[in-house]
C-alpha cells in the first residue's frame, strides 16, 4: 500500500528530510581539532507518533537504525505501538540492554517478537522483528 499520498508528496518528503538530519560525529583522532569546530547545533526532531499522525494511515513496516536511540523513539511512539497502526518493526538495535529494552517494550504493546538477536554475526548491530495483527516471517 502506497504510504504517502501523491498531493503530498513534496510538503511530506521536506518535512521528514529536515526533521531527520543527523550531526556528524567526530573522531577520537581529532581531539585538538575538535574545540575548534565544536558548536551547538539544534536539529527539529518529531515523535513516533507525530510522524505516523502525518502519514495518516496504517503502516506496513517500520525500519530503524538510529545509533543508541530505539528506545527513545520507541516511547515517543506509545499511542501507535499500543494501537497496532504499525504492523512490523525492523529494528537494529545498539548494545545489550537497549535491545533487551525493546524486546520489552514491544511485548508490553502486544508485538510479536518473530527474530531476535542481540549479536549478529555479519554486523555490529543487534536486530529485530516485531509485528502486531501479522506474522511475517515463517518459523
Amino acid at each position: 500500500s502506497k504510504i504517502i499520498k501523491e498531493s503530498n508528496n513534496k510538503k511530506l518528503l521536506k518535512y521528514l528530510i529536515k526533521a531527520t538530519m543527523k550531526v556528524i560525529p567526530t573522531f577520537p583522532g581529532l581531539k585538538k581539532s575538535q574545540k575548534k569546530f565544536q558548536k551547538e547545533v539544534k536539529i527539529k526532531t518529531i515523535t513516533l507518533d507525530r510522524l505516523i499522525e502525518i502519514v495518516g494511515q496504517p503502516v506496513d513496516l517500520v525500519q530503524m537504525d538510529v545509533q543508541g536511540l530505539e528506545t527513545d523513539i520507541l516511547q515517543s511512539g506509545f499511542s501507535c505501538l499500543k494501537s497496532g497502526v504499525i504492523k512490523t518493526f525492523l529494528v537494529g538495535t545498539h548494545g545489550f540492554d537497549k535491545h533487551h529494552k525493546c524486546i520489552d517494550l514491544f511485548k508490553q504493546q502486544g508485538y510479536l517478537i518473530e527474530f531476535e538477536e542481540s549479536q549478529t554475526k555479519n554486523q555490529p548491530d543487534g536486530i529485530i522483528v516485531a509485528s502486531k495483527g501479522i506474522q511475517r516471517l515463517k518459523k
